[in-house]
């Protein structure tokens, strides 16, 4: 894995599955359902910023943000090897 953002056919989110607020500061909720999920935030040349893995046991997740700003590509893949994208504005 060379650390860069590749082009790749997206699924649909699920209908419970919502990250807020966007824009963002210092934290993003993300509310899934329960299982594990590997997070990515990316800038917008490619570059992976954060990852994180998240054991998620209840509905709603805190997800604290890295003191960035500015436009980014949240990657978050399923329990299920699905991948979703959203586009966060994290503010400073």
């Amino acid at each position: 894995n060379s650390g860069c953002l590749g082009v790749s056919v997206d699924a649909e989110p699920p209908s419970k599955f919502a990250i807020y607020p966007n824009p963002a500061k210092e934290a993003l909720q993300l509310l899934l359902e329960p299982g594990a999920y590997q997070v990515h935030l990316w800038d917008l040349s490619g570059r992976r910023i954060q990852p994180w893995t998240i054991q998620a046991s209840r509905t709603a997740y805190t997800l604290p943000l890295p003191e960035v700003a500015g436009l980014f590509i949240l990657e978050i893949h399923s329990p299920q090897q699905e991948k979703y994208r959203f586009k966060i504005n994290i503010t400073p």
